[in-house]
């Protein structure tokens, strides 16, 4: 009989390879298809005897095994065992059936059984063999139920540390879920005003070629950009394509302050307060704090290098001014986005304290559960022993 039962799709080989190794070293003994399986005995019964005899079974959740059958049939008939340990081995969620139980992250995982990831999988498969009466947990073993904030991403510098709440890499869905929307909205507030504009445009008589611009060149990129903001591809990018947005609505704003200037000359401050309605509009978008930065800094530099290519004769102080006055409104946008991610991050952090106690809850009453059908059967036995021993 097997302490763990392994189930994982064959693209996952390398992966699952250091987690079978770094189980053994732990001390448990691992059934897998490429060490365990018999010839002359079909691959389906011998599947299902040793998740039948396993302890628990661990299926490894990526983005093949989650289209696989397979593996879906394996993790289906060890749920129905009150076997199942999920193990996120990518940025992937797992199939319907399976959201509702509790996973343990390996993404990031630098294939050590020392690393903080791994030793959270340890910690919650020593409780679930303990329970049944397998391999102990140690003295020494450090006890870590599943609290994110003690795990420290790979990737995650000092600086990003010092600043921000260290979150695990299930923080970008958490962050995408309850933000992506304000995107969306911008991106149809964006079609909206610009319609609008052009048909002000088109009622006062404006320059041609600026109406023409207006409804068929912004108008349209940003009906496009409202269009893929409603596909799942967007949301899972939520950083890139509000990126994106930005970068598009500050080149917009670009040609605008252009094809304005023989109207609205830059000494009238009108480019101006055009770069600052972008940054307005950056404040508004979901961006990270580094992105917003270089959204920001992007704009500072091009609001300066239009000016300065007008060639229009400016007063210095008026000139400052206007430099001052994107400048504020820049490092307002990094402030704004700033806070945003910090409490978002402490928001992410309070939610899984909270999904690891409900999980820890859990695994308590599975635990009384087993003990109690445990002494139930002991008292069956027992008085079955006690029938025969009397006799008829």
């Amino acid at each position: 009989m097997s302490d763990i039962f392994i189930s994982y799709s064959r693209d996952d080989s390398q992966f699952v390879e250091a987690l079978i190794m770094a189980l053994i070293n732990h001390g448990w003994s691992v059934w897998s298809d490429k060490s365990a399986m018999s010839e002359g005995r079909p691959y389906d019964e011998q599947t299902e005897y040793a998740i039948g005899e396993a302890t628990v079974t661990l299926v490894v959740w990526s983005q093949a095994s989650v289209k696989s059958r397979w593996v879906r049939a394996e993790a289906a008939y060890a749920l129905q065992r009150e076997k199942l340990v999920p193990v996120i081995a990518e940025d992937v969620d797992p199939p319907l059936q399976f959201l509702h139980i509790q996973a343990v992250s390996l993404v990031g995982w630098d294939k050590t059984n020392d690393d903080l990831y791994f030793k959270k999988l340890a910690a919650a498969l020593s409780r679930r063999l303990d329970r049944v009466g397998r391999t102990a947990q140690s003295e020494n073993e450090p006890h870590l139920p599943v609290k994110p904030s003690a795990s420290s991403p790979k990737g995650i510098s000092a600086v990003q540390k010092k600043f921000f709440p260290v979150t695990n890499p299930g923080f970008d869905v958490y962050f995408a879920n309850r933000t992506f929307y304000i995107a969306q909205f911008a991106c149809g507030l964006a079609v909206a005003l610009v319609t609008i504009f052009g048909v002000i445009d088109l009622l006062s008589h404006a320059s041609a070629s600026h109406t023409v611009f207006r409804l068929l060149v912004e108008a349209p990129a940003f009906l496009i950009l409202l269009a893929l903001s409603l596909t799942p591809v967007a949301k899972r990018n939520s950083q890139k394509f509000s990126f994106a947005v930005g970068m598009i609505a500050l080149l917009i704003v670009l040609i605008s302050a252009q094809r304005m200037e023989s109207t609205f000359p830059v000494s009238t401050g009108a480019a101006t307060s055009t770069f600052l309605m972008v940054l307005t509009v950056f404040a508004v978008l979901p961006l990270k704090t580094p992105s917003a930065a270089i959204l920001g800094l992007l704009t500072v530099a091009l609001h300066y290098g239009y000016i300065a290519s007008t060639h229009t004769p400016v007063n210095p102080g008026l000139q400052a001014g206007y430099s001052i006055s994107v400048l504020s409104g820049t490092l307002a946008v990094f402030a704004v986005a700033y806070f945003r991610e910090r409490e978002m991050r402490n928001s992410f952090l309070e939610h899984e304290r909270a999904t690891a106690k409900i999980a820890e809850l859990r695994e308590r009453l599975m635990t009384l559960a087993v003990q109690k059908r445990q002494a139930k059967n002991r008292s069956s036995n027992k008085s079955l022993r006690d029938k025969s021993v009397s006799g008829p």
